[in-house]
């Protein structure tokens, strides 16, 4: 299944879709009305219009366990913004590196200390410890 059906599927299950939430509504309707928007085009215009909706939509995306839509997420939060800071120690909390090591390997690149410390608490295989080794 392709992510924006997974997304849309979750937005759906979540009760986002058929929010009375004016905000909310104003985002779908934004979706809807794009549907070709790609994540890289999607974010900067949700940081600028509809980011007071981020504590409602972020754990929606959060609970959709897709490798594609997790790393995603990781390349274009910006941890200077501490809500996306939150969202990348959560996602690395919950990684399961086995299943999703190229979500592992972007959170390896984050200099966040919070985020390594997450990541180092989990069991590793040889390969991807070396990516949480200082330089």
């Amino acid at each position: 299944m392709d992510q924006r059906r997974l997304i849309w599927k979750k937005l759906k299950t979540e009760g986002i879709l058929d929010s009375d939430n004016p905000r909310l509504q104003a985002f779908v309707t934004f979706l809807r009305d794009n549907p070709k928007l790609c994540w890289k085009d999607l974010v900067p215009v949700f940081r600028k219009d509809f980011y007071d909706c981020f504590d409602l939509l972020a754990p929606v995306l959060m609970k959709i366990k897709d490798p594609v839509i997790q790393a995603s997420m990781v390349t274009l939060a910006d941890p200077k913004k501490p809500k996306e800071r939150k969202l990348l120690e959560k996602i690395a909390q919950e990684v399961d590196p086995k299943r999703d090591q190229v979500t592992f390997k972007l959170l390896a690149l984050t200099k966040d200390k919070k985020v390594k410390e997450a990541l180092k608490g989990k069991t590793l295989p040889e390969h991807l410890k070396t990516h949480l080794k200082e330089k």
